[in-house]
């Protein structure tokens, strides 16, 4: 039985040896992908000094003459309006009238809000000396040409759109999404979630909670229906899952040491290299990971549906951030409401609930009904707790590093 954090050594080396495809996409379907390469601005913003305000342009040269309280006057020279060419023209004894995101003459200052002057026909009347530069956007103030919009590995929100369609970027290339098959076994489980369950079944909540979540972190998945305890089908699964190409196979029950528990046994009878079985960690210790002859991780999980579940979050999903090059998840840092006393020697992952306090205090609360087979606490709760093997008292107020559940 090996560690929580050696697990996951294992899981980032396997997935780290398989490489996906790339491919372009129009900004408009990139959100929720995954950046393959490093995207660049091939302009500055702005590309070209412009007016802040509506306003205008004046040169502090003009203003030499002034003594202030008492008015200085300049004439309007010309207006020049966003999309203008302001081009050969200067601020000469006069200033120019300009609307926001306008040009200017080159030689300009500054720029003097319309609401600071008085305008009389062709005459403006200032009643206090510009400050140098206020209300100008200089060429490349927000960014420059070369300069590093997205990372290789960085997921794609809502909040790149801006910058990338201001940069001019219509396409970005991304990594192909992770194909990953979902299967499920047992003789118990019913996928018909419509049916009216016999004696001794259970419905598969599993199946839909994977397609859900995998589909949610950004995975092409698929599903096929529950195999029962049939071994033989199983090696055929296995083996069409292999031609097909998928980047990661994931199944749930038949893990641990029970009778009809065969994944273990098949998957070293068709040749695939087991990494580990079992995992000392709480929900979820007869974890499996294992190497298939194609190479795709395999990831046997066990059948309780919150085992299946924290397998997802945290075994599963570190393989896919890895096939992504995304960088390492950071946990919140959160203090521990109650106290409590544990055995030793498992690395708990607990249901739980973030709380923020108006003092900016960060804290969670252990939710009731902890059990691997207990999903209600899934209505409630906003993350997952971890609590390291080694600690055995844990104390209100202590910090703990907590996830977000997806």
């Amino acid at each position: 039985m090996i560690s929580y954090h050696e697990a996951l050594r294992l899981i980032s080396g396997l997935a780290q040896s398989r490489s996906l495809g790339t491919e372009p996409v129009s900004l408009a379907d990139a959100v929720g992908r995954v950046c393959s390469d490093e995207v660049k601005a091939g302009i500055d913003n702005p590309p070209f000094d412009n007016a802040a305000m509506d306003g205008f342009a004046v040169c502090l040269s003009d203003f030499q003459t002034a003594c202030f309280p008492e008015p200085h006057i300049l004439k309007i020279s010309g207006i020049l309006a966003a999309g203008q060419n302001a081009s050969g023209l200067v601020c000469e004894g006069g200033c120019w009238q300009v609307m926001t995101g306008a040009p200017f003459p080159s030689n300009a200052d500054a720029i003097v809000p319309v609401e600071e002057v008085k305008i009389d026909a062709d005459r403006v009347t200032f009643s206090a000396l510009p400050k140098i530069g206020q209300h100008i956007r200089r060429v490349g103030e927000d960014f420059k040409s070369g300069t590093t919009l997205l990372h290789r590995g960085q997921h794609i929100t809502p909040l790149h759109i801006l910058p990338l369609a201001t940069a001019g970027i219509s396409h970005i290339q991304i990594f192909k999404k992770p194909k990953v098959l979902y299967l499920s076994t047992g003789a118990e489980i019913i996928d018909n979630l419509d049916s009216t369950l016999g004696a001794g079944q259970i419905f598969n909540s599993n199946k839909p909670f994977a397609q859900a979540y995998l589909q949610t972190v950004g995975a092409d998945v698929r599903t096929i229906n529950t195999l029962g305890d049939d071994p033989n089908l199983f090696v055929k699964v296995l083996d069409k899952a292999q031609s097909d190409g998928f980047d990661v196979v994931v199944s749930s029950g038949a893990v641990s040491a029970g009778k009809y528990d065969f994944v273990l046994e098949t998957l070293k009878a068709i040749g695939a290299d087991v990494l580990y079985h079992k995992v000392r960690m709480k929900p979820g210790k007869p974890n499996l990971l294992a190497r298939l002859p194609s190479g795709a991780p395999y990831f046997g999980l066990p059948g309780n549906p919150v085992a299946t579940a924290v397998g997802l979050r945290f075994f599963v999903r570190e393989a896919l951030r890895v096939m992504q090059r995304q960088p390492q998840e950071k946990p919140i840092f959160a203090a521990c409401t109650i106290n409590l006393l544990r055995k030793p020697g498992l690395h708990l992952i607990l249901k739980s609930a973030l709380t923020y306090s108006e003092a900016g205090q960060v804290r969670f609360e252990i939710l009731d009904g902890q059990e691997s087979f207990k999903t209600s606490p899934f209505l409630t709760m906003n993350s997952w707790a971890h609590i390291p093997e080694e600690h055995v008292q844990i104390n209100e107020g202590q910090i703990f590093q907590v996830f977000p559940p997806f």
